[in-house]
């Protein structure tokens, strides 16, 4: 049982144990006690009963009360199943749903499921670690396999632990405060610089999940030009923003941290090979020399050909531009979704960068919704309509990595 469980049971207790002392003055009339002192004695002590007896009850109220906002704001902000529980790590079965890169679709019948995995060098070491509980952080480039190299340890080694994986950083108070009351949970923070921070994780956190009993683990994910961001130390004088930094520092310093190369070894260009029966790695290992699997499998050089298309003479010079605005948004450090006005009011700089007028650019609302593109006989998973360009900012911003 959970120690927030428990505290209510004890409260629990203590209101039915003080109500039967409070009959105690009904309990000398059922027996005929006529001793006033016996009488006295026990009307102070039913007097002090009921004033014990409501503030333990306000307590309980106020623990529950605590809990069911708890459990109201997990269901609101954290991944949970269809009756709103929190799943176990077996019952998520699909990758994507905890951030896992979606697939390049090749129209074969299989894109409705996962590209099988192929196992990693680190997936031992890995998932030692998570059987050892703890904060484990794998850090690496944009598409080198992160989170699906952690989502496959996790479920191959933890099946049975809660599951607990916030939406954003505002979700992460109330998955701390139950995954400390859990005996047995993954908190899973995939892009782990959401969570860093003002109100994010920190040292303290990591501390009341990892002490104590129990089995508790902190799995997250890192791009290595994030830590290289967030850990640099800032070039002004601002003693909040080195305190910041400091802070974060701190944090990722609990963490045991291990690498993901975005290439494949030699060992691991010879399992892909023998997954070859799936026709996405089939593909991917044909560009191997030039792009790590999993990076093709995110459809990154796709994304990249895209772009570049984009900018030719009445393609989508405009949906260009607001794509290169978005990058450099990122780039500079903005980690939440850039809002449409801001990029609309940073792409002009672009397009007349790279010609502007002459390029024939499309209106915006042409350039918001977008065509769907076609490149090589596959394209990205995306509603019927096809990919349009606001969804093409979010798959370049999130599949970028350092040139």
């Amino acid at each position: 049982m959970s120690g927030g469980r428990w505290q209510e049971r004890r409260l629990l207790m203590g209101v039915v144990a003080l109500a039967g002392l409070g009959t105690a003055t009904a309990a000398l009339a059922a027996f005929k006690v006529t001793d006033p002192w016996a009488i006295s004695g026990a009307a102070a002590a039913v007097a002090m009963v009921t004033v014990l007896s409501g503030l333990i009850q306000e307590r309980y109220k106020r623990l529950v009360g605590r809990r069911d906002d708890t459990a109201l704001r997990l269901q609101d902000g954290c991944l949970v199943l269809p009756n709103g529980r929190l799943p176990k790590v077996a019952q998520i079965e699909d990758p994507v749903r905890l951030g896992v890169h979606p697939a390049l679709v090749l129209s074969t019948g299989t894109d409705d499921q996962p590209p099988a995995y192929v196992p990693r060098d680190i997936d031992d070491q890995v998932r030692e670690r998570l059987a050892g509980g703890g904060f484990l952080l794998v850090v690496g480039d944009s598409t080198a396999g992160k989170s699906r190299t952690a989502f496959e340890a996790m479920r191959a080694t933890v099946p049975d632990h809660l599951l607990i994986a916030p939406h954003d950083r505002t979700a992460l108070p109330a998955a701390i405060e139950h995954a400390a009351r859990a005996d047995r949970c993954v908190l899973w923070l995939s892009d782990l610089e959401h969570y860093l921070g003002t109100a994010g994780l920190t040292r303290e956190h990591i501390a009341r999940l990892t002490a104590g009993k129990g089995h508790r683990i902190i799995l997250a994910t890192l791009r290595s030009a994030e830590q290289t961001r967030l850990t640099s130390p800032p070039t002004d004088r601002d003693q909040a923003a080195r305190s910041a930094v400091r802070e974060i520092c701190e944090t990722l310093e609990q963490a045991t941290q291990i690498r993901l190369p975005r290439m494949f070894s030699p060992a691991e260009l010879d399992r892909a090979r023998s997954r070859a029966w799936d026709p996405r790695i089939a593909v991917a290992v044909q560009q191997a020399d030039d792009f790590g699997i999993a990076e093709y499998l995110a459809s990154g050089p796709e994304l990249q050909q895209a772009l570049d298309n984009a900018w030719d003479i009445g393609a989508n010079p405009r949906g260009a531009a607001l794509v290169s605005a978005a990058i450099d948004c990122r780039r500079a450090g903005y980690t939440s979704p850039a809002p449409r006005k801001l990029l609309e009011d940073l792409h002009s700089a672009y397009l007349d960068a790279k010609g502007g007028h002459r390029l024939q650019p499309e209106s915006l609302d042409q350039a918001w919704g977008g065509s769907p593109r076609y490149v090589g006989g596959w394209r990205r998973p995306r509603p019927s309509t096809g990919p349009c360009w606001r969804c093409a900012v979010g798959c370049w911003v999130r599949s970028i990595r350092t040139r």
